[in-house]
């Protein structure tokens, strides 16, 4: 509920070690295989390899303190609490910076790998017509069944407005299914509430294949609890810590295509 970049069917990596993952980029499409005559010699084709390194940058979650009092009177619930808190905390910054951050000393985000496809005729509504043609601008090859639209709530909420000329909703939930599960053009939504909304030059909509972002994580959440450091004043310290990164693996496809607003 914090943030759609997990759920959007991008390719979740965990490792042991923080160490450096380099990650193989390549592009073949233009090479074929061929049809080979009784006894021929078989040709060289190389395939031309890349390295994308994923690192693990530190996240926290900053620290709190809890008093002795609540901890006695309520330990159970008072720890789960706090350890439900602070994995919230490092959840919505990282869901921030693996859909907008600009990369060099953290995670390159989402919307800045993406390719274009257009821009929209308006600032601050899209078509039904341009979400077709987002849809069907993502290359064949991505357009697949994990295919995802990636949009803020407010711009879903315009998407599902949009009327023909007798005044019906163009896009409804299958009745089979939760009220919340529209697709648009058959294609499911991933709402996150870090992507730009629509307004000039914001890149509002996303779409593709999104096992191509990769995200990095280096174990799983830590919670440190301090006993002594605050112990004069019958408090107890609480922080967490998480190791991250992610990025697009592209190579010059564009398995996410984007719209920017006009």
């Amino acid at each position: 509920f914090f943030g759609g970049m997990r759920v959007s069917g991008a390719q979740v990596l965990t490792t042991e070690t923080g160490a450096d993952l380099p990650w193989p980029v390549y592009d073949d499409t233009a090479n074929t295989g061929r049809r080979l005559a009784e006894s021929g010699a078989v040709p060289q084709t190389d395939l031309t390899v890349g390295v994308r390194v994923m690192k693990a940058y530190m996240y926290t979650s900053d620290r709190i303190l809890i008093t002795y009092q609540l901890l006695q009177d309520s330990p159970l619930m008072a720890e789960s609490l706090i350890a439900d808190a602070l994995g919230e905390r490092i959840g919505r910054i990282t869901n921030t910076e693996f859909t907008t951050y600009a990369g060099g000393d953290g995670p390159e985000g989402l919307i800045r790998r993406t390719t274009a496809a257009f821009t929209a005729a308006a600032t601050g509504a899209v078509t039904s017509d341009e979400l077709q043609r987002l849809v069907y601008g993502v290359p064949v090859a991505y357009r697949n069944e994990r295919m995802r639209i990636m949009m803020h709530d407010n711009s879903y909420r315009d998407v599902l407005q949009l009327k023909d000329g007798q005044g019906r909703y163009l896009f409804m939930p299958d009745p089979r299914t939760s009220p919340s599960d529209v697709r648009i053009w058959g294609v499911p939504v991933v709402v996150n509430n870090d992507m730009p909304t629509m307004a000039t030059g914001n890149i509002a909509f996303v779409a593709g294949d999104f096992f191509h972002f990769k995200i990095r994580d280096v174990r799983g959440f830590t919670l440190l609890r301090l006993n002594e450091l605050y112990a004069a004043n019958l408090q107890v310290g609480f922080l967490g810590f998480s190791r991250h990164d992610a990025g697009l693996i592209d190579a010059g496809q564009g398995p996410l295509r984007h719209i920017v607003m006009a």
